[in-house]
């Protein structure tokens, strides 16, 4: 069901969070996470979606803490190796990667917080915050979280993203459709304006194989304007995308 190369995203701050790689590590995730749960933990899936690329599955999951059931939901995306999910299993392949969502990350927080598994009692509720309109996983005190990327043409600004890094995209038809990163830490959105010739703040995105997305940028018709270079065990390469925006791709290890 886990690929070799299995990597698990759990995002928030709290006991579980973390970037899980390998079948080994993810694993044993699954086993803590059990015991911090007292082996109550339980998910219930609820809805499928499915294409031939990502499968996003909406599930709900509690715990026992303190003779209180502890309820959230969340949306799994996830990436899969050679086939798909169907009814909440896997077809003719394994899970590739995952990326967890919560449907509220304070709620999902405090749930997995450092008194799970501990025998404590929860800390008192803050006072109830006005209603908010912002996605919580983008509020993050100092983080960088969202961001506006200039491009002649939006939508083949879109697609170059899509296909090379495996952005999501939303409304990609539009004249200004967004995207949420891999990671779905980072959100923005393609405006329609001048592209500076030099780049000043350089962003540089974070790839597994940095050989194979350097030929998906040259098939997608971007250009490689540097590198990659070895910089101790890290490759370190730039590009310049279809709409003239200068970035930097960086991967760990073997290339």
């Amino acid at each position: 069901m886990l690929t070799p190369e299995v990597i698990w995203h759990v995002p928030g701050h709290n006991v579980i969070a973390g970037e899980y790689r390998g079948r080994d590590e993810v694993l044993r995730y699954f086993v803590r996470r059990r015991e911090l749960a007292n082996a109550t933990f339980r998910i219930d899936v609820r809805g499928v979606l499915a294409d031939d690329r990502r499968t996003v599955i909406l599930a709900g999951g509690e715990v026992e803490r303190g003779g209180e059931i502890l309820t959230w939901g969340t949306v799994g995306i996830f990436r899969v190796a050679d086939g798909g999910i169907a009814g909440g299993g896997i077809a003719g392949g394994g899970i590739a990667e995952c990326w967890v969502v919560p449907y509220d990350q304070d709620a999902f927080d405090e749930i997995w917080s450092s008194s799970m598994g501990g025998g404590t009692s929860p800390s008192p509720s803050p006072s109830p915050s006005p209603p908010s309109h912002v996605d919580a996983r983008l509020k993050r005190i100092g983080g960088i979280s969202y961001l506006h990327m200039p491009a002649r043409n939006v939508r083949e600004a879109a697609a170059f993203y899509r296909d090379v890094f495996g952005w999501n995209i939303n409304n990609p038809d539009s004249d200004r459709p967004s995207f949420d990163d891999g990671t779905g830490q980072l959100s923005g959105a393609w405006m329609t304006r001048a592209i500076s010739e030099e780049p000043g703040l350089l962003l540089y995105i974070y790839v597994e194989r940095i050989d194979e997305t350097i030929e998906r940028i040259r098939a997608r018709g971007g250009e490689i304007i540097k590198g990659p270079d070895r910089e101790g065990e890290l490759w370190i390469a730039r590009f310049r995308d279809p709409a003239g925006n200068v970035l930097g791709l960086w991967h760990e290890g073997a290339r």
